[in-house]
């Protein structure tokens, strides 16, 4: 039986190995001649990208400075603070001092420019009473509209003291007629002292002197509110803290006296309104102080109350002073009239 392998089949016990491969082996692993056996050569693969030399060829890459002339400014892709100027807010809301308050730029009003945006600056500051309102409006001042604001409003108080104790149903006509007729019902006699014409004199005397009178008091006023102002460390003009009360004062005023000509209910309708316009003009000079002087709340409040604590005491004296002139008066005209 022959012990040759069939076609295909692997013998069980392997070939000797050649005298080629002991020797190999019997070296250690290397050549005869003593030479290391070299690694059979491999494809290397389709992805195995080369390594570069490190450093690169040429040395390391200059930086690109951002202030460097010819080369393009780096654009950041969110700008964060202190990369662009921030915007100045003129009127910040966190803060309630007007101290800190930007100085808005000065741009007074032509005279015909000022006189059309009366009505909405009037508006603005009675209806949204705040040291912004004014701050905004005060730099529109100019001696043009002060001027003329005044001559308006010396004409029509003027014209209202004349008017008013003609006009039936007002309240100075009713009050002349109710005095009139206690006086001829006290008196029997004919020759008795008329109050009507008395009070119709002294009105029609005011009237024609209050043309020159009524914008020298508004005047002297606001320059006893500066002269304190000044003294608490006020840093406004006068041109601007004049302009700042007129806003609110002479058109409020104006309507008032308009009204006070309307019979029966315009006399009624404006002593209660005065009652509460009073006391809110005096919120509105509050604030009207901060915006023009940049002061603090206590400062502003102290330049407001101490002209009104000396304007009672004087008017406190004024009317002692006036009652007694009054008493003599009226003795003096019934002495006449009594007299044969």
């Amino acid at each position: 039986m022959s012990h040759e392998p069939e076609e295909g089949k692997t013998p069980d016990h392997p070939q000797e190995s050649s005298p080629r491969e002991s020797e190999y082996r019997e070296f250690g692993g290397q050549n005869i001649n003593g030479a290391p056996e070299q690694p059979a050569y491999t494809q290397p693969s389709a992805y195995t990208q080369p390594i570069p030399p490190y450093p690169p060829q040429g040395g390391y890459p200059q930086p690109i400075f951002p202030y460097q002339q010819g080369y393009p400014q780096p654009i950041p892709p969110y700008p964060y603070l202190g990369a662009y100027p921030q915007p100045v807010y003129p009127y910040p809301p966190q803060r309630a001092d007007a101290r800190y308050y930007p100085e808005p730029p000065p741009t007074p009003l032509t005279l015909k420019e000022g006189l059309r945006q009366l009505p909405r600056q009037w508006w603005k500051v009675v209806s949204k009473p705040s040291i912004r309102s004014f701050a905004e409006e005060k730099g529109k001042a100019s001696w043009s509209v002060i001027l003329i604001l005044l001559l308006i409003y010396a004409i029509v108080q003027s014209a209202t003291l004349i008017l008013e104790p003609y006009i039936p149903g007002t309240s100075t006509n009713i009050s002349n007629t109710l005095n009139q007729n206690l006086s001829q019902s006290t008196y029997s006699s004919t020759n008795v002292f008329n109050f009507a014409d008395f009070t119709r004199a002294i009105l029609l005397i005011e009237g024609l002197f209050g043309i020159i009178l009524f914008p020298l008091s508004y005047l002297f006023g606001e320059g006893i509110y500066f002269l304190i102002a000044k003294l608490f460390k006020g840093r406004g003009s006068y041109l601007q803290q004049v302009y700042a009360d007129m806003l609110y004062i002479i058109p409020t005023t104006v309507g008032l006296s308009i009204l006070s000509l309307v019979p029966f209910l315009g006399g009624i309708l404006q002593l209660i309104l005065s009652m509460f316009i009073g006391v809110y003009f005096y919120v509105l000079r509050i604030f009207a102080t901060q915006a023009v002087h940049r002061l603090s709340i206590g400062r502003a409040l102290a330049v407001v109350f101490i002209p009104l604590g000396l304007a009672f005491l004087l008017s406190f004296l004024m009317i002692i002073i006036f009652f007694f002139v009054i008493i003599g008066f009226i003795a003096f005209f019934m002495h006449l009239h009594s007299a044969p």
